[in-house]
């Protein structure tokens, strides 16, 4: 097993080799960086700071366990580290921007205190599947963990603000838990074909642009409070079948286009819908909307099914209206 550790603030490789009887150390200070020859090792880290930049780029690094002293990693820390496997640390606080940045064999993220990280810093982290070490995040960057095509679940209790594009791309993506959450940036989950429902929280009160764009295994949603749905918030949600929102009062253009497996919508206190809000929602049938003062054009174009149900009911009141006449004649 090979290790590089700084002590210091001097790298040294250490190397672990097994003789017939015994294990034999070899001491090494790294005086350079190591050579284009891939020679994995673990790396053990102990200052206050991982500096920016530290180990970018350096495709020798296996796994990185990092002291109790350690509370912050810094900016590209570690990024493009494309043989980095495993992180482990105790008191980790915050993790930079582009911190772990295309660490596309990145598995397993261990630690439990980490409270803020930063824009990119887990972005194309591909191997990325499962992770438990968020419990205590307050507020996660823009596009910090877009592309991590691996990642099945997310659990941050205490998170408070998801930035744009969080989660873009996360294919596999099933399952979020963000009870605390009061904003979501736009297209944080844009694309996430596998989420099967919303995050579901009383503290949201605003539902930004494509947040939730083709997401098309999510099939219904509820909001307690949200009271504005941006443009294109939920456009081809093409599973989505039951949309229930109470407070919202104001919905944006294409807000629902394409959501063809639309039926139920209920807004209770909406008073405005913007152009092409239900364009092609072709199974839509049940709308309340009891206080709406404006209709953008083309507001529910494509809607088959309730188009044919409102000619229905003109037949249905002209033929009553017909029989009205007749009675009183």
């Amino acid at each position: 097993m090979n290790y590089f550790i700084i002590i210091n603030k001097i790298p040294y490789f250490f190397c672990f080799t097994k003789t017939s009887s015994a294990y034999r150390l070899s001491i090494t200070m790294a005086l350079s960086k190591p050579t284009s020859e891939v020679f994995l090792y673990t790396i053990y880290f102990d200052g206050e700071k991982v500096p920016i930049k530290a180990f970018a780029n350096n495709r020798n690094i296996d796994c990185v366990k990092f002291g109790p002293n350690v509370k912050e990693i810094g900016d590209e820390a570690f990024s493009g580290c494309s043989n980095l496997r495993i992180v482990e640390f105790d008191n980790i606080e915050s993790i930079g921007k582009n911190a772990f940045n295309s660490c596309n064999t990145l598995q397993l993220f261990w630690g439990n205190k980490v409270r803020h990280i930063e824009d990119s810093a887990f972005k194309g982290c591909s191997s990325l599947r499962y992770n438990s070490s968020f419990n205590y995040v307050e507020s996660i960057g823009n596009r910090t963990f877009c592309g991590c095509t691996a990642l099945i679940n997310m659990t941050m209790s205490k998170v408070k603000t998801i930035g744009f594009h969080a989660f873009d791309g996360c294919t596999s993506l099933e399952d979020v838990q963000f009870e605390n959450v009061e904003l979501i940036g736009d297209g944080a989950f844009f694309g996430c074909e596998k989420l099967k429902f919303g995050v579901k929280t009383p503290k949201l009160t605003q539902v930004g642009c494509d947040v939730f764009a083709y997401c098309t295994s999510i099939k219904d949603v509820e909001f307690e409070n949200v009271e504005s749905i941006g443009i294109f918030a939920f456009r081809r949600c093409t599973a989505l079948k039951k949309v229930s929102m109470p407070k919202v009062k104001t919905i944006g253009l294409h807000a629902f286009d394409g959501c063809t497996s639309l039926e139920d919508v209920e807004f209770k206190n909406v008073e405005s819908i913007d152009y092409y809000t239900f364009y092609g929602c072709e199974n839509l049938i049940m709308v309340c909307m009891p206080k709406v003062k404006t209709i953008g054009f083309n507001a529910f174009d494509g809607c088959t099914c309730l188009e044919d149900a409102l000619k229905a009911l003109k037949v249905i009141r002209e033929t009553q209206k017909g029989i009205h006449t007749q009675s009183r004649n």
